[in-house]
């Protein structure tokens, strides 16, 4: 017997850059207001649509985190198109939805985005059980596949590196950590962290760790800093079978220019 984990993380639903469902209706002042779809949300929409295919069986899916966009408070919400908390937590449920896994384990995203009382990750959870999944809700989650033989550890936290030729230290540091505490903690085959928004894998023997790409374009706050940081969309998964890594499936895109930056063109008239 074998089992298939999904990793998603970082949707940030609510902003006008990330992923988002195709149908969005929101009740404003006893009025219900359609928000359609950007074509580069679109775009996200679609590869989104295709993991099922991709991936075949889900048994698991991990949501590490950012799941909802939050308030964007330093910026007074500059960015989102919808500022209702409700809706951004009822859009998160409705993607992971579509996944339609046996079981899903949702971890705690970054206090800047998700708060901490109540958590927007939490209620994301929550909407999700009242869906009728199968739902459990953490700061951090250690996953032990019993038939599987098969230990994993999630958390959305890890370091970023501005320095692309570091880029790998910090997952490298988590599977160090892993294997320098292990009489506390217990062994873990793999590692999943989120939040850096581009994918970098390493295998030390057997133990793997891997730091997973977001669902979000270059928002505002990134376009002010140039042209040193390109966030990458995707998603991770494999098949546990044994005590063995069966198989990998992952998708890791780069984006559209538009989703970078903002391009003019000038024509002179003479």
């Amino acid at each position: 017997m074998s089992t298939t984990v999904l990793h998603v993380n970082d949707l940030h639903s609510g902003n006008g850059w990330s992923i988002r469902p195709r149908e969005v209706v929101e009740e404003i002042n006893g009025n219900e207001i359609e928000h359609p779809p950007t074509d580069l949300q679109l775009k996200l929409i679609e590869k989104w649509e295709g993991i099922p295919d991709d991936v075949g069986r889900i048994d698991i899916v991990i949501a590490n985190g950012d799941l909802c966009e939050g308030p964007n408070r330093k910026s007074y919400g500059l960015g989102n198109w919808t500022n209702n908390l409700f809706t951004q937590v009822m859009s998160a449920a409705d993607l992971l939805a579509d996944l339609k896994a046996k079981k899903y384990y949702i971890t705690e995203g970054s206090g800047y985005h998700v708060g901490e009382n109540p958590s927007l990750d939490k209620l994301v959870a929550e909407e999700l059980k009242n869906m009728g999944f199968d739902a459990e809700y953490s700061t951090e989650a250690s996953i032990t596949l019993k038939d599987d033989d098969y230990r994993i550890h999630a958390n959305h936290w890890v370091g970023v590196s501005s320095v692309f030729h570091y880029r790998s230290t910090p997952i490298a540091r988590e599977l160090m950590n892993a294997r320098l505490n292990q009489d506390e903690y217990g062994d873990y085959d793999g590692i999943l962290r989120a939040h850096a928004h581009y994918y970098c894998y390493l295998e030390f023997g057997k133990q793997w760790g891997a730091v997973i790409p977001g669902w979000k374009f270059k928002d505002e706050y990134l376009r002010r800093k140039g042209l040193g940081y390109v966030p990458k969309i995707g998603y991770f998964a494999f098949e546990a079978d044994s005590g063995e890594l069966a198989t990998i499936w992952k998708m890791v895109d780069s984006i559209d220019r538009r989703g970078l930056t903002r391009e003019f063109v000038y024509e002179s008239r003479s």
